[in-house]
């Protein structure tokens, strides 16, 4: 496809699978990775969890095994149906509202 790969759905479980299970990264390297270092990159402020702050939270198990089978965006294109992965997000919150739930 032109517009390469639907990512986003995957890319915490792939972390997980490819970099923390194997030893490459901690799971707080990854989080700061997929969290904070983006915001920086973009100029986005994150004042992290604390009071008063938008409460934009991701909540997962690490250890939850799941197989890709669909997405939720209108996009399939992905190398990793039919895979099995590590780590699944359960909640995000954005702004204090619960915006994905598996």
């Amino acid at each position: 496809a032109p517009s390469g790969i639907i990512g986003l759905e995957t890319a915490f479980a792939l972390g997980v699978t490819q970099l923390v299970k194997p030893g490459h990264l901690s799971l707080m390297e990854l989080m700061k990775k997929m969290s904070r270092n983006p915001a920086r990159l973009y100029g986005l402020p994150y004042p992290g969890i604390a009071v008063g702050a938008p409460a934009d939270l991701v909540l997962f198990d690490e250890n939850e095994e799941w197989i890709v089978e669909h997405f939720h965006s209108r996009s399939a294109n992905s190398p990793f149906l039919g895979k099995k992965l590590s780590g699944r997000v359960r909640y995000t919150i954005c702004g204090g509202k619960v915006v994905y739930e598996v």
